[in-house]
């Protein structure tokens, strides 16, 4: 199960021995880091201690850089590195630097980026519930997976992401969207103003995969946490957030099977998501 594992980083040490003992502990030696440069001269000093400490890491001598010769932001930096990575690798599990995976975490990946590979009905798998279930051994199909916190693709369903929007503008005068803005989804009113003014690549993701009928799948119980909510995030500012260090679970739990729960584990997690969008409209 040696899946390639790409983290993103940037200007934050404070979680990334925790992150890279992570990583290193799945036994999983294909690993990818991708830095982006700073975008001014005090980021520029961050990245630098952050290149340091990987350094001094002992993942340093496992690990690939990927590093843009200019700022790419939280809008562009998945696409430039994810399109360079997924011309040699067919599938991977991905984390950022606030984003503190369990021991299941990459388990749980690896099972179902083998289940589900040559299903396209399916686009990502996702490591956080955002804390709205703790059924063990357990998973659901959820119509858009948000946040990203922890996730895995293939090759094959991110490469078919048009560089434009043109997918959307499409699918917006779809009646599959009409029927989708009557029942009040959630997220369907931040697609539509990421599409006039986009703030970031993971809504962008979740938008095609909408648009094209692939859904994600999310464990029953909490794999992934963000430690990221502080001011040097990028929209997880409110230290006091019900989603910041979500719980994670028994690093000792079992998790050699995962079964299919029915709906009442996505009604659980979609009435979550609600209030994770919320915070952000404040």
């Amino acid at each position: 199960m040696n899946i390639a594992i790409v983290l993103f980083v940037y200007r934050r040490t404070n979680n990334l021995e925790r992150i890279l003992d992570a990583i290193i502990s799945s036994g999983n030696t294909n690993i990818h880091v991708v830095i982006d440069s700073g975008k001014s001269i005090i980021d520029d000093s961050l990245v630098q201690d952050v290149k340091k400490f990987i350094n001094s890491h002992p993942i340093h001598e496992l690990a690939s850089f990927i590093s843009p010769p200019s700022h790419q932001g939280i809008i562009n930096i998945f696409d430039y590195a994810l399109d360079i990575i997924f011309e040699k690798e067919d599938q991977a599990i991905i984390l950022e630097d606030d984003t503190i995976p369990s021991n299941a975490f990459f388990h749980f990946c690896a099972l179902m980026l083998e289940k589900y590979k040559t299903d396209y009905g399916i686009g990502s798998i996702i490591g956080t519930n955002l804390g709205s279930s703790r059924q063990s051994n357990t998973y659901f199909k959820t119509l858009v997976g948000l946040p990203y916190w922890g996730w895995a693709t293939w090759a094959d369903r991110w490469k078919h992401m048009p560089k434009d929007f043109s997918f959307w503008d499409s699918y917006v005068q779809s009646n599959a969207f009409k029927e989708l803005l009557n029942t009040n989804y959630p997220y369907s009113h931040s697609f539509l103003r990421n599409r006039q003014n986009p703030k970031s690549w993971d809504l962008k993701w979740a938008m095609f995969q909408l648009s094209s009928n692939m859904k994600s799948i999310v464990p029953g119980i909490n794999l992934i946490t963000n430690n990221g909510y502080n001011e040097l995030a990028t929209f997880t500012k409110i230290e006091n957030s019900t989603f910041a260090n979500i719980q994670l679970v028994d690093s000792n739990i079992e998790c050699n099977n995962f079964e299919l729960e029915d709906k009442l584990l996505a009604l659980k997690y979609e009435i979550t998501q609600k209030k994770f969008i919320s915070e952000f409209a404040k």
